[in-house]
């Protein structure tokens, strides 16, 4: 029986990046992906809770970019009565901007991990949230709307 974290995967690409938290959280932790809304509610609905949620903030899918985003993966965690901590992934440009002065207003957001900062700080951030802590602003910037 797993003794480790459990994490969801939130995202359209998850497979991508799942190996390497898998392998980088070891073998007794759970990494589980839901790639659109469906099997995010069921992730969500099937299981008591997760340790860490890490969810795209907008999907990199166009067929949803407008439709589902990781403001309605957080939405479905409250519904469900299945709080748990949150990490927003994000590219940090365009559409997301907006987002993400939304998103740090959450009260179950720990913090904004930038994509474009490899996958090592993802697995520092997860560590980070499992043990109960919030990304600090000096190494994980949210970067939202400029204050003008």
């Amino acid at each position: 029986m797993p003794d480790g974290p459990r994490l969801l995967i939130a995202a359209a690409l998850a497979r991508i990046i799942e190996p390497f938290l898998q392998q980088a959280l070891g073998d007794g932790a759970t990494v589980r992906i839901a790639e659109d809304q469906a099997a995010v509610r069921s992730e969500i609905s099937d299981r008591l809770r997760f340790d860490v949620v890490v969810a795209d903030l907008t999907w990199n899918d166009y067929a949803v970019e407008y439709s589902f985003d990781g403001l309605d993966v957080l939405e479905i965690l409250r519904n469900s009565n299945r709080h748990a901590p949150v990490i927003f992934a994000a590219q940090g440009h365009g559409i997301e901007r907006d987002h993400l002065d939304e998103a740090i207003e959450q009260p179950e957001v720990v913090g904004i991990y930038r994509k474009a900062t490899g996958p090592q700080p993802l697995v520092e951030a997860v560590d980070i949230a499992v043990r109960g802590g919030s990304l600090t602003e000096a190494r994980f910037p949210a970067g939202g709307s400029p204050a003008d």
